[in-house]
This record gives C-alpha cells, structure tokens and sequence, in this order.
C-alpha cells in the first residue's frame, strides 16, 4: 500500500506484515525525514524523541496519522 498524499506530495511504503503485532513503515520521506524505516509495536505506547527539528512531528503527525 503507497500513501501519497495531494497537498505535502507524501509517498510512503506502509507494510502490514501482521495486522495485529506490528506497524512497518519504509522510505517515509516528509520535511526533515530523509528516506527512514521504522517498526513500530501496534496496542502499545510508542514514545518518539529526537533534537528539534529532526522531524518527530513530521513521522507522528504526516506519516504514521496520515
């Protein structure tokens, strides 16, 4: 599944491998994301921490809630 998104021009590989274990999330490119892959627990607390501008926002809000 490819999220492309009109307005921030978006394009994410969003792999559900087990729709109840995990979240895979590969090539996410938005503002400060430079081409990442992240696994992330599904049904648990998932904190994302990093310096200012190194693109928390943009992987919570324009990647994972888009």
């Amino acid at each position: 599944m490819y999220i492309v998104g009109s307005s921030h021009n978006v394009s994410v590989a969003v792999q559900y491998s087990d729709v109840s274990e995990k979240l895979v999330i590969k090539g996410a490119r938005e503002h400060n994301l430079k081409n990442i892959d992240i696994t992330m627990p599904r049904n648990s607390l998932v904190v994302i921490t990093g310096l200012s501008g190194s693109g928390k926002s943009s992987l919570a809000f324009d990647t994972i809630y888009a």
